[in-house]
């Protein structure tokens, strides 16, 4: 019985191995490694070596999709963001002590609240954002960041999604190893 499970323990161990290998690929080594001053293949990992294609595509997706002109417009104008635009008016005119600063305050609340007024700070703030290229700022800041810093943001996201295809690897090279040992019990 003990032969039956080495089988699957040795493809357990295997499994859960080369998947450990190939996810610290995709991050490391974080430049190109030679030997006998030939390129060893794989180096740099993965997402070192292809950082600024990885970068340019999150930028055009983060502009695309994500964070649209139109988004940042309609959240500058939500009643939250228009509501604390009317505090910090209110905090603004009493500590700067303007005469009839609850006056001034009362007439910028209406005029914030009109419908005019907000068709007009929609346009202005659409015309500013579209400005800003947003997909070229997160590529540069991605780009500026050092590939360890990158490694460990990207690990915090997904590092126990990353265990399991580890755990996984285990599991199913337990499972393929099981294989030979069944069919022994079944063909004579």
């Amino acid at each position: 019985m003990g032969t039956f499970l080495i089988t699957p323990i040795a493809g357990a161990i295997i499994g859960y191995i080369t998947n450990w290998i190939a996810i610290k690929m995709l991050f490391r080594p974080h430049s190109q490694k030679y030997v006998f001053g030939i390129k060893l293949p794989f180096t740099p990992g993965l997402i070192p070596k292809e950082r600024h294609k990885i970068s340019q595509k999150i930028g055009e997706t983060l502009a695309e999709h994500l964070i649209t002109t139109d988004m940042i417009t309609d959240y500058m104008l939500s009643a939250d963001s228009m509501s604390a635009i009317e505090s910090e008016i209110e905090k603004y005119l009493h500590a700067s002590k303007v005469p009839a600063a609850g006056i001034l305050t009362k007439v910028v609340n209406s005029l914030l609240k009109s419908d005019r007024v907000k068709a007009g700070l929609a346009h202005t703030i659409s015309s500013a954002v579209s400005n800003i290229d947003i997909g070229k700022m997160a590529e540069e800041q991605m780009n500026s960041m050092e590939i360890a810093e990158a490694e460990r943001i990207i690990l915090s996201v997904v590092k126990r999604e990353l265990n399991m295809i580890t755990a996984m690897g285990g599991i199913l090279g337990f499972i393929i190893g099981l294989v030979p040992g069944v069919m022994q019990l079944f063909i004579p």
